[in-house]
């Protein structure tokens, strides 16, 4: 039907109802195509040793006394991971909660094979020191060393951690930080394994000690001397 109006154009009634189907038609896949997105993306987040990933950690906190010079770097350890079914692991992202922030936060993975620990039985986990790894004010620690990356992948299982001298994967942080000093009280660690979006939440607090530490470092002291 078309309709003139004062002798101004003519105006087609079927073009508004077309208009509205197709801009209907549009919505509907934009939600089809979120939804779908969501759907792939839902990430359930678990506490250490609930999920895929584990790495050995349980609330707590641990410190590294400031030297006299500023700023410096501490290394924190001991999170052993592995997988608790034995399949392969990606790690997608690593986040941080930092009531006090230091200059950096550099996460690598230590991998200390089997013969090397057979070769040595005393190698074990770092808890904390001075230093960047392997150099560290306790000595020069084992192992190979590489960052954390998009692709960095996690095959070990836990059910092979138990073996006599079995070898392991633990990932360690390099804290550098000024006079204030630093703390991360939360570490998430996004993950993938072949079907499934993970996170792991880690509650173990890491205290670079500093000025403003103190107040923040609840379960450890801190008198600012090495």
């Amino acid at each position: 039907m078309v309709t003139r109006f004062n002798g101004g154009p003519a105006v087609s009634w079927r073009q508004a109802p077309a208009r509205a189907v197709a801009g209907l038609v549009v919505v509907a896949v934009a939600v089809t195509a979120l939804v779908m997105f969501q759907s792939r993306e839902r990430r359930i987040e678990h506490a250490d040793g609930s999920g895929p990933l584990q790495a050995h950690s349980s609330p707590g906190a641990i410190s590294i006394y400031a030297p006299e010079n500023a700023p410096w770097s501490g290394t924190f350890g001991s999170y052993v991971l592995c997988s608790t079914s034995g399949s392969e692991i990606e790690i997608e992202k690593i986040r941080y909660r930092t009531p006090i922030k230091p200059i950096s936060i550099t996460p690598q993975l230590r991998v200390v094979r089997s013969d090397v620990r057979e070769s040595n039985p005393s190698i074990s986990y770092l808890g904390s020191a001075l230093g960047t790894p392997p150099n560290l004010s306790s000595g020069k620690l084992p192992g190979t060393f590489r960052d954390v990356t998009p692709d960095t992948h996690i095959r070990q299982s836990c059910a092979q951690e138990n073996g006599k001298g079995a070898g392991f994967s633990e990932l360690i942080f390099t804290l550098k930080v000024n006079e204030r000093g630093a703390v991360v009280d939360r570490i998430w660690i996004d993950y993938r394994t072949e079907n499934a979006s993970y996170t792991l939440r880690i509650e173990f607090q890491m205290v670079a000690c500093g000025t403003q530490t103190t107040k923040a470092a609840t379960a450890q002291s801190c008198d600012n001397t090495a």
